[in-house]
């Protein structure tokens, strides 16, 4: 319904007073006969203009009690890849998901909302869409769960915007790097969690140890690799390294004819398992050969039997995440260390404590 121009009128007035604080947050306004009187209009008039501002969250109306000005509630953006990828089925959307409840929570304890912004409408780091953060300001609190939409972060910078990055350890081009003074980083130490791996292993005397994870070559500098590296190097041992782009069952029988390997790190990437047995069971190794599943998600890698794994706490990431947008200043760091579980019965079979 469009607005006569006295609706308009006492609209704009009310706005300018509620904004500019002559009625502060939190204050009552006046009762509707009285304030129609101070206003010189009619209570139609007045409830359209109270209407308008309630659309806005500027004023709480609560029947038989009053209308008052709402308190200021901070809003976390959370920065989406697309539109619709929170439903998408894949692992990376369901730590997002993650992230994104821990976020909710941390803002419903705190009185804060949330809204979500999606960055590329083709889900494509080459394809963002700027018009997206045209909102954003320097009051903004915007949580970038990776360095995915790097291409976002000149446009991210240039509103002055309190950003927080979680970041996987990826590698981010120099070009981007005058865009993040002054922002805050919550980093997940993956490349300590594969080093405590490959330390681990080569601890109780494993001398070939393989990595076989998604994207690990054709992803520049790649946290994990070249943490394997640094690793497998220190301790004297070989390489031995396979991209992951197939179920990793014929994989890795492939892999144990042409390399051999008496250890293993392995990462899921999009593959789902369920299975009533062991991880070794599954991938049909030796019940003896040390398996460490890296970073897995239990919704889509279960196993009867439960596997040594590395694993993040992506639902509590998120909430520190949030609570650091909130309270703590700009340019703020923290390290996320992984938990190591079931880390004791790796070896069990074997007699080995390592």
């Amino acid at each position: 319904m469009r607005k006569t121009f006295k609706q308009k009128k006492i609209y704009s007035l009310l706005r300018d007073r509620i904004v500019g604080g002559q009625y502060p947050a939190g204050s009552k306004l006046p009762v509707e006969k009285e304030f129609c009187r101070l206003l010189g209009v009619a209570r139609i008039t007045l409830r359209e203009a109270l209407a308008c501002l309630e659309s806005e969250a500027l004023v709480e109306r609560i029947p038989r009690i009053g209308t008052f000005v709402r308190k200021n509630r901070p809003v976390l953006t959370f920065q989406l890849s697309c539109a619709d990828f929170l439903t998408m089925d894949i692992a990376s959307a369901e730590i997002d998901r993650m992230y994104m409840n821990g976020m909710l929570k941390t803002a419903f304890e705190n009185g804060a909302h949330v809204e979500t912004v999606a960055v590329s409408p083709t889900n494509d780091p080459e394809d963002i869409q700027v018009s997206s953060m045209q909102h954003l300001n320097s009051s903004s609190r915007v949580l970038v769960s990776s360095i995915w939409s790097r291409r976002s972060f000149d446009t991210l910078g240039k509103t002055g915007a309190k950003v927080c990055v979680i970041d996987h350890q990826d590698f981010l081009e120099e070009e981007y790097s005058r865009y993040i003074s002054g922002w805050q980083w919550l980093r997940l130490n993956r490349r300590g969690a594969i080093k405590r791996c490959v330390e681990t292993l080569a601890g109780a005397g494993k001398k070939r140890i393989a990595l076989v994870a998604g994207f690990l070559k054709s992803v520049p500098h790649h946290p994990v690799l070249e943490a394997y590296r640094e690793a497998v190097a220190k301790a004297g041992l070989p390489e031995i390294v396979v991209e992951k782009n197939e179920n990793a069952v014929p994989l890795l029988e492939k892999l144990r004819k042409s390399a051999g390997f008496d250890a293993l790190i392995l990462s899921f990437g999009s593959e789902t398992c369920h299975f009533p047995g062991s991880v070794n069971e599954y991938l049909r190794l030796p019940e003896t050969l040390p398996v460490i599943l890296f970073t897995c998600l239990e919704k889509y890698v279960r196993f009867g039997i439960p596997p040594a794994r590395v694993a993040f706490p992506y639902k509590e990431i998120g909430m520190r995440a949030a609570e650091m947008l909130l309270e703590e200043p700009r340019g703020h760091e923290e390290t996320w260390e992984p938990e190591f579980i079931h880390f004791e019965n790796i070896f069990q079979k074997e007699g080995i404590v390592p």
